[in-house]
């Protein structure tokens, strides 16, 4: 009897040491294919942040771009109704005295 109770004792240890075997090899395993998982996770967010940051950028420059057409579309409209603003006030007395000035000699 006490042969068998030693023989089952020694049976269960090694079934035991089997059954710690066969989970480290899974629990190796279940680690080898997260690293994976998460390396290419980290990938494919790698991909997706610079894909958004060039969108990011493209549309920056074309709003900067669009802002500085429009800007410089205003201005030049200001400017040239300055201009006719100033030479129907008062641009052909001032050229008119410049030509007097330069055929008189007096300038």
């Amino acid at each position: 009897m006490t042969e068998e109770i030693i023989k089952s004792i020694t049976e269960a240890e090694g079934q035991a040491a089997e059954i710690r075997r066969v989970a480290n090899e899974r629990a190796e395993q279940i680690v080898a294919e997260a690293q994976m998982r998460a390396a290419r996770s980290m990938q494919s967010s790698e991909e997706v942040s610079r894909a958004y940051k060039e969108t990011q950028i493209k549309t920056a420059h074309k709003e900067a771009q669009n802002a500085y057409d429009t800007t410089i579309a205003e201005k030049t409209r200001a400017a040239q109704e300055y201009c006719a603003q100033v030479f129907k006030a008062g641009a052909p007395e001032v050229v008119g005295n410049i030509v007097g000035r330069i055929t008189s000699g007096n300038c």
